[in-house]
Formats: C-alpha cells, structure tokens, sequence
C-alpha cells in the first residue's frame, strides 16, 4: 500500500496517495514511511494553499488598483509647496 501511495505522489494524484497513506496506516499506524510520505502530503497541502492565497491577495490588489481614482499632476510652478506657503525665503 505505500507503494501505491508513492506512485500516486509521483502522478500528482493527492487524494488517491490520501487514500492508500489511510488505508496502509489502518494496517501499520506507526510505520515511519508513512509518517514521512503523510508530511510530504501535508506540506504539498499547505503550499498549495499559501499559492492559491497570494494568488487571490494578487487579484484583489489589481482589482482595488483598477478602481482607484488616479492622482492629477501637479501644476508646473507649484513644485509640490504645500498651499500657503509663499516658498523658500
């Protein structure tokens, strides 16, 4: 059965490794193999997870960057001074 769940790994097929990592663990509940083979699954789990997340971090903030209203420029001889201020000296 961790054979099966290696081949499985090594197609990408997550849930049917799943499968046989649980069906071998209900004959071997200590074996380190599968321990090992488990963490893989988990941590393929967890990146995949954090990609799809960024992903959507990345599509909102094109989203929100579309809706902003964009800055107008400064006038030419205003040279960024704050209102009020008659300039330097």
């Amino acid at each position: 059965m961790h054979n099966l769940a290696v081949a499985a790994v090594r197609r990408r097929d997550w849930a049917g490794a799943r499968y046989w990592i649980g069906q071998a663990r209900e004959v071997d509940p200590d074996d380190a193999s599968l321990r090992r083979l488990r963490l893989k699954l988990r941590m393929h789990a967890g990146a995949e997870a954090a990609s799809w997340l960024l992903a959507q971090a990345r599509r909102l903030g094109r989203a929100v960057g579309r809706t902003r209203p964009r800055p107008s420029p400064a006038p030419a001889g205003d040279a960024g001074l704050p209102p009020g201020n008659p300039g330097a000296g």
